[in-house]
């Protein structure tokens, strides 16, 4: 009966390896500053204090984001509002935040080594309208294309690319033999198509 008892009363496995969200931080300069008007937290909890006026000359989405009229801060809970600015959540991480950000500030854009880096930042930067940040990353997504085609031409195509993915495809057609993961996110239409530029090649 005591050992029926003691393992009622103990957590389950499920439970006991169950992990509390990560604490709330701050992000790193330039997005610290006090002068900020408004807080961008990032799905991994770092907060990011932007300026306004900036994102929404980089953003429509964000300029319509900011705009949007806050209710009194005794309405709000303690997660909506910190140091007196609201406080709004976003489902990018912060290393795929800090590189967006970087695109709209007046400093160094932010360099991009490998696809990886990439893609998520330019799959932000089209899910927030930022023309000049979107035409920019399409331009490095190509240039990134010359040392592995077939894995940015499957980008391109799985984000309705189709001049960057036009401009792989010769590329991509010398690796064909090859599988990356990224084709899985295309479409068989997409794959009937390259296949038959493969064909009259």
């Amino acid at each position: 009966m005591s050992a029926s008892h003691s393992s009622l009363s103990s957590p389950s496995t499920s439970q006991a390896t169950c992990t509390a969200p990560p604490a709330i931080t701050n992000a790193a300069y330039p997005f610290n500053k006090a002068a900020a008007d408004a807080i961008l937290r990032s799905s991994d909890n770092v907060d990011f204090w932007v300026r306004r006026s900036i994102l929404a000359e980089a953003s429509c989405i964000f300029e319509d984001m900011l705009t949007i009229p806050q209710p009194p801060p005794d309405a709000l809970d303690d997660d909506d509002i910190k140091d007196g600015l609201p406080v709004i959540r976003l489902t990018e991480d912060s290393q795929t935040l800090d590189k967006l950000l970087r695109l709209c500030y007046p400093i160094d854009d932010p360099e991009f080594g490998t696809l990886d880096e990439l893609r998520p930042v330019l799959e932000a930067a089209m899910k927030y309208m930022m023309e000049e940040a979107t035409s920019l990353l399409r331009n490095r997504l190509v240039k990134l294309g010359q040392s592995q085609p077939l894995r940015a031409f499957a980008i391109a195509c799985a984000l309705d690319l189709t001049q960057e993915a036009e401009s792989l495809v010769p590329l991509a057609y010398t690796a064909h033999c090859a599988f990356v993961d990224e084709l899985k996110d295309i479409s068989a239409g997409v794959y009937y198509r390259v296949s038959h530029y493969m064909a009259k090649c």
